[in-house]
């Protein structure tokens, strides 16, 4: 029997060959009758009837549009034959969506969220085998990438983290060459409080940024970085306990810091 997987669509087929023998072996008359019992993934029965030629008979075996497996039985005579089996699986999958199963959460480069697609069915509504691969898309304010997903009872969900920047992303999955419609996320701000503070010193002048509030009322967490502006060049700070701090040689400066994509709103200058 081959091959023993096929499309469900009513337009593949797979081939079973029948070799009778008597019982020592030889091969049976020319014209002998071979009866064949196909058992759908519904469970109809079909017969077919054949006969011997060149020592074999044949038939081949039209898939229907539901998946599952398909068993063949055969028998010459008295004489049974080993039963076989092919699965009849889903085509390419129809038109789907993406969405959220969780809430969307702010954007700190760090928050892990979920993207599932629809359940993947194919134009019968028959489901998408286990470990069908899926890619997904991303596209927005920081850069693009590409994930790799495998389905789980007609699934597929990607993890993915969150941007580091606030403002939306795109995206959109491909599975079997069928790509979904694009799903548009807003991810909001993780920073609430970004307060900046300058002061003189003995080398210049310190920086210091925060303590640095997220959006759920806690300190930003350890490792976050502070990216600061000083006459044009970029000095990245790392932020422990919301706080962090630099010395620049200058008294005089033009100065920006961001931390996730938001901006400082106001700098206080307390040099004296």
């Amino acid at each position: 029997l081959g091959p023993r997987t096929i499309i469900a669509d009513a337009n593949d087929f797979s081939m079973i060959v029948a070799v009778p023998e008597d019982q020592f072996g030889n091969p049976v008359s020319e014209g002998t009758s071979v009866d064949f019992r196909i058992t759908r993934p519904s469970l109809s029965v079909e017969r077919q009837a054949t006969s011997t030629r060149g020592l074999l008979s044949f038939i081949e075996i039209w898939s229907e549009t539901l998946a599952g497996r398909t068993r063949i039985g055969v028998s010459a005579g008295d004489a049974e034959g080993p039963e076989r089996s092919f699965m009849e699986v889903a085509g390419v999958p129809a038109p789907y969506e993406l969405s959220l199963p969780e809430p969307i959460p702010p954007a700190d480069g760090a928050t892990l969220v979920s993207i599932r697609t629809d359940l993947l069915v194919d134009e019968f509504g028959n489901v998408m085998p286990d470990g069908t691969i899926a890619y997904l898309d991303a596209s927005g304010s920081t850069g693009n990438r590409r994930l790799t997903g495998f389905s789980i009872d007609g699934f597929v969900i990607f993890v993915v983290e969150v941007p580091d920047a606030p403002g939306s992303a795109e995206f959109s999955a491909v599975a079997s060459g069928t790509r979904s419609a694009p799903l548009t996320v807003d991810f909001p701000a993780a920073v609430l409080e970004l307060p900046v503070e300058i002061a003189d010193h003995d080398d210049g002048i310190e920086i210091t940024v925060g303590r640095v509030v997220s959006t759920r009322g806690s300190y930003a967490p350890d490792g976050t970085m502070a990216v600061i502006e000083v006459d044009g060049k970029t000095i990245e700070v790392a932020l422990e306990q919301g706080l962090g701090s630099v010395v620049v040689g200058a008294t005089l400066a033009d100065i920006s810091v961001s931390v996730l994509g938001v901006d400082a709103t106001s700098i206080e200058d307390r040099r004296r």
